[in-house]
C-alpha cells in the first residue's frame, strides 16, 4: 500500500480556520475538511485554497470522526484475505493488502475502522469503516446524511452522494452496488473547500452503504489513480505526461475559476470513458471488496 501514500500540504491559513471552526463547534470535526461553508456538488466555495486528501496533522478522513490530530492507534492486526471482527466480515484481494489494522473505540463514535496500514488516514491507505446507524444519527450531520443516503439507495438515484464539510468538486463512475446484506452507492470523488484541477492526489474511491436492516452505515474509501489526471495539486509539479493538460491560467485571473470548473467537467467525462482496469488499483478489486461485506449485530446488541 506504500505506493498509494502521497503528501498533503496544509497552509497556516487552513490551520487557523480549523482552530476557529473547532472552537465554534464544540470540538466536533466534520469529514475531510473543516470550515463553516455549505457542502454542494458544484461551483466554487469561499474559504482557503485547501486540498482535502492528505491531511496528516489535523483532519480525520472518515465521516464523523472527532479526533483533531490523528486516527487512534490500531490495537489489533488481522491477517487476510478474509477478515472477521465483531460481526463485520469482508475479503480483500492480496493486491490491495494482506492484513488490516483495527481501530475500535470512542473516537469512531461507536464505529469500527479497518485500515490497510497501521498509520495514515483512510484517504491515504484505504479503509473499511462501519458505524451503528443509531449512534451515527445522533451526530449534528448524521441524521440528514443517513436519510438522504437511504432515499438514494431506495430510489436508485444518482443525484445525492454523501459529503460533510467540503464540496464535491468532481464525481465520476457513480454506481449502485449491492453487498451481501446491504447496498449503497460508490463513485470516484474529489472534494474541496475551494477549487483546483482534478488530480491523483485528490481523487478517491468512495462507497457509502447501509445494511438491509438499517442498523449499520458502512464507508469504504481508497486512494486511487487515473492515467489521465495530473499527478499533483500543483500543475507545475505534474509528472504524468499522459495527464489532461492544465490551462496556464493564474489563480488571480478572473477566468481561472470558470476554466477550472470546465477542466474538471472534462476530466469527469474522460474518467467515465476509461476501462475499470485503467485505474490503480482496478475498480473491480475495490468493488469486489464491497461485494463481500456482510455485517451482523453482535450478540446481545
Amino acid at each position: 500500500m506504500g505506493n498509494f501514500v502521497r503528501r498533503f500540504p496544509i497552509s497556516r491559513l487552513s490551520l487557523l480556520l480549523l482552530v476557529v471552526w473547532i472552537a465554534s463547534a464544540c470540538n466536533i470535526v466534520e469529514m475531510y475538511t473543516v470550515t463553516n461553508v455549505p457542502a454542494t456538488e458544484s461551483g466554487m466555495l469561499p474559504g482557503s485554497i485547501t486540498p482535502t486528501k492528505k491531511a496528516k496533522a489535523t483532519l480525520t478522513p472518515s465521516p464523523g470522526s472527532a479526533s483533531t490530530s490523528s486516527p487512534p492507534p490500531a490495537h489489533l492486526a488481522l491477517i487476510g484475505p478474509v477478515f472477521s471482527y465483531k460481526g463485520i466480515n469482508f475479503k480483500v484481494d492480496p493486491v490491495l493488502g494482506s492484513q488490516v489494522f483495527v481501530q475500535d473505540g470512542p473516537d469512531w463514535f461507536g464505529g469500527i475502522n479497518f485500515s490497510l496500514a497501521p498509520e495514515g488516514f483512510c484517504r491515504e491507505v484505504g479503509c473499511v469503516t462501519v458505524y451503528p446507524v443509531r449512534q451515527y444519527r445522533a451526530l449534528p450531520w448524521g441524521a440528514s446524511l443517513i436519510d438522504k443516503l437511504q432515499e438514494a439507495i431506495e430510489t436508485q438515484s444518482y443525484d445525492y452522494f454523501p459529503t460533510v464539510g467540503a464540496a464535491i468538486l468532481l464525481r465520476a463512475r457513480t454506481q449502485h452496488i449491492r453487498f451481501e446484506n446491504g447496498s449503497g452507492i460508490r463513485a470516484i470523488v474529489m472534494r474541496g473547500q475551494d477549487g483546483y484541477y482534478a488530480n491523483n492526489e485528490a481523487i478517491v474511491y468512495d462507497f457509502h452503504g447501509l445494511t438491509d436492516d438499517g442498523r449499520y452505515y458502512v464507508v469504504v474509501e481508497f486512494p486511487i489513480d487515473a492515467p489521465i489526471l495530473l499527478s499533483s495539486y500543483d500543475p507545475e509539479e505534474n509528472t504524468n505526461p499522459k495527464a489532461i493538460p492544465a490551462p496556464g491560467i493564474r489563480r488571480d485571473d478572473p477566468q481561472w475559476a470558470p476554466t477550472m470548473i470546465e477542466y474538471n467537467r472534462e476530466a469527469a467525462r474522460q474518467l467515465e470513458e476509461l476501462n475499470d482496469s485503467s485505474f490503480t488499483p482496478a475498480l473491480g478489486l475495490l468493488d469486489a471488496l464491497v461485494d463481500s461485506l456482510h455485517i451482523t449485530p453482535e450478540s446481545g446488541e
